[in-house]
């Protein structure tokens, strides 16, 4: 009997810390990696990692960084490429000790943003120089400048369903706009014109809406197929920068005025602070990649 009573009260004790301020219990299998830009150009600056449910934070790399913007793995050559701004590199490291391995591409003109496209080459944002879409082969073979006109200050890119290519300019905070770019490159125009503050990252819905971090406005706005606004999706936020999904569509945002990582159900409703403010030494989260492990 008495090992009955003990065996309730574990249970007990279980589902008392499984409770709906702690939804997500079990997210095994998942690690998350947050680019830390602390005082900005001053730095300093990190690169942490943490389990898939926000806890047994590390510092996964200190070294060899400039700003760092974005984190993105190619798991099948074993490494983690990082956007550097004040350097203008995309640098190699171990993808298991964050251990530097050299250069993916350099002479880039202030890199922010990368992403795999849907031709399965890397594309990557440049804040200054020209501000054209750089092409990579993911050997860091240099392919071309994708776009036919530069995007000044861009920080966000993603595609819609017929693979049109949209840019973000945060055009220093004071009213930034998306440009729109066709599968080929060639400039289509502003996509959005008005009602952003100072946006950074952007990305699509299922429903092909285009939501946009506005850092300096403190929120997500939300945007239909044909840029027209439809209010603000997610309000209450500070300085957030930084996306990325997890499979069930659940999505993590950096809150950058608090150094911390919220995360979002798929319809955009808040479900917790993942990584709580300053959990870590976050200070200032950029970049968020969730790394799916094998």
């Amino acid at each position: 009997m008495n090992n009955l009573l003990r065996l309730a009260f574990v249970a007990l004790l279980f589902l008392g810390c499984s409770n709906d301020d702690d939804p997500i219990v079990n997210n095994t299998g998942l690690e998350i990696y947050v680019s830390d830009i602390g005082n900005f150009e001053k730095g300093p600056w990190q690169i942490l990692k943490y389990d898939g449910n926000g806890q047994n934070p590390q510092v996964f790399i200190s070294k060899n960084l400039g700003w760092p913007q974005e984190i993105l793995f190619l798991e099948d050559q074993g490494v983690v490429l990082i956007s550097n701004f004040t350097t203008g590199s995309i640098n190699k490291h171990d993808i298991s000790t964050g251990e530097f391995k050299g250069a993916f591409a350099s002479g880039v003109g202030t890199p922010t943003r990368m992403k795999i496209g849907p031709d399965g080459l890397l594309y990557v944002l440049q804040w200054q120089g020209n501000g054209k879409v750089l092409r990579y082969k993911l050997d860091g073979t240099k392919v071309d400048e994708f776009t036919d006109v530069g995007v000044n200050e861009s920080i966000g890119l993603d595609w819609d369903k017929d693979g049109n290519l949209y840019v973000s300019s945060f055009n220093g905070g004071a009213g930034g706009s998306v440009r729109k770019f066709d599968s080929s490159g060639k400039d289509q125009g502003l996509f959005i014109s008005s009602g952003l503050q100072g946006p950074t990252n952007i990305w699509f819905d299922e429903a092909g809406n285009l939501l946009v971090n506005d850092w300096q406005g403190g929120a997500v706005r939300k945007f239909d197929a044909v840029g027209k606004s439809l209010g603000t999706a997610i309000s209450g936020l500070s300085q957030p920068e930084g996306v990325d999904f997890f499979e069930n569509g659940d999505f993590l945002i950096g809150n950058g005025g608090n150094g911390s990582i919220k995360m979002y159900s798929k319809d955009n409703k808040l479900i917790k602070d993942l990584v709580p403010s300053g959990f870590g030494g976050l200070r200032k989260p950029n970049a968020v990649t969730i790394r799916k492990l094998k």
